[in-house]
């Protein structure tokens, strides 16, 4: 009886102990400090970002006219889409506990001053908003993190992959695309290509409107030194469509044009008055560059869409008529001297 009182002892508490453990194991997990802000900045807060690599890389992203640019490269048009939702992910993410406070712990996860995956600066160099160093991959969707001055090394929902350093990351690849119902007309060479309307005269007495806003008739093309003449809507559709899904590589190397002629030449004048000049020349055997008055630095196309345009406008229904070829008069009957009969 006594051994079995014994054992009931030491059973409650084995059981005063274990609860005495989880209250202090809950109080230590409620005493926890809550996630905070990793930035103190709204996204309309932000109108500049320098981000860096370790190999060397780094690329500036700018706000001009609430547009995001690439101040390095002649404010090139950056991806609008992909600045904001990067910046929109930062201002957003929450720091979660401290991952590792130890000496040297910023070097391990790759967040250290000289060793990191992604240097971020928001706004200027000499006077920024917030410097904060992006390391490994903590998980699915997490990424360590820790922002200049601090020494924890913590966590945050973000991935390196969403701040790439490479300037061709950025760009806005549709920078040369034309939409078709925006071209009034096309000219290379001694080519030009005019949109016409349908029946101006007659749909602007019937609707009371004016004649130049009427509907397509179509096109028509002029050659150097002929009238005008009625071309195939077929091969300018098939134009229009490659100038419509003009998807750019990347930029040039350099902002100066090879000093040799283009391969193509062409203007297209936009319904708005405005025109595009699109000069394309062949870089060895994979790309072409181009470049373009829509776009205030050299771009590079890849071989294919570069190559179905200049086909394009190859078109044999841009063509000149062969010239009708000459005809020879069939000699008149010629009476040999001594052959008349008689």
């Amino acid at each position: 009886m006594k051994n079995m009182l014994y054992g009931l002892a030491a059973l409650l508490v084995l059981q005063l102990a274990l609860a005495i453990g989880l209250n202090v194991t809950h109080a230590g997990l409620a005493g926890q400090p809550p996630e905070v802000a990793l930035l103190n900045l709204a996204p309309g807060d932000i109108s500049r970002v320098t981000i860096s690599d370790s190999d060397g890389n780094s690329v500036t992203l700018a706000k001009a006219k609430d547009a995001w640019t690439l101040p390095d490269r002649g404010d090139f048009s950056a991806d609008q889409e992909k600045v904001k939702t990067m910046i929109a992910d930062l201002t957003a993410a929450k720091e979660g506990p401290a991952v590792a406070t130890s000496k040297g712990a910023d070097k391990r996860f790759k967040v250290a001053e000289n060793t990191f995956e992604r240097k971020v600066v928001l706004g200027p160099a000499d006077r920024p908003q917030a410097v904060i160093y992006l390391g490994t991959a903590q998980g699915t969707q997490q990424v360590s993190v820790r922002r200049d001055g601090q020494q924890d090394v913590r966590r945050i929902a973000f991935h390196v992959y969403s701040a790439p350093a490479k300037t061709d990351s950025w760009i806005d690849r549709k920078i040369l695309e034309i939409a078709p119902d925006k071209i009034a007309s096309f000219a290379w060479g001694d080519v030009k290509l005019s949109r016409v309307a349908a029946n101006a005269d007659a749909k602007a007495a019937d609707n009371g409107t004016d004649s130049t806003k009427s509907a397509d008739a179509g096109w028509q093309m002029k050659l150097a030194g002929a009238a005008s003449e009625p071309v195939g809507t077929d091969a300018v559709t098939a134009l229009t469509g490659k100038l419509a899904d003009l998807q750019i590589t990347g930029l040039a190397d350099s902002a100066d044009k090879p000093k040799d002629l283009p391969t193509l030449d062409l203007t297209v004048t936009l319904t708005d008055g405005k025109t595009v000049d699109l000069a394309l020349w062949k870089l060895g055997d994979a790309k072409y560059q181009v470049a373009a008055t829509s776009a205030p630095w050299p771009v590079t196309l890849a071989k294919g869409p570069a190559e179905a345009l200049i086909s394009a406008v190859s078109d044999p229904a841009f063509q000149p008529p062969a010239p009708e070829p000459a005809t020879t008069a069939a000699p008149a009957d010629v009476t040999t001297p001594g052959t008349s009969g008689g």
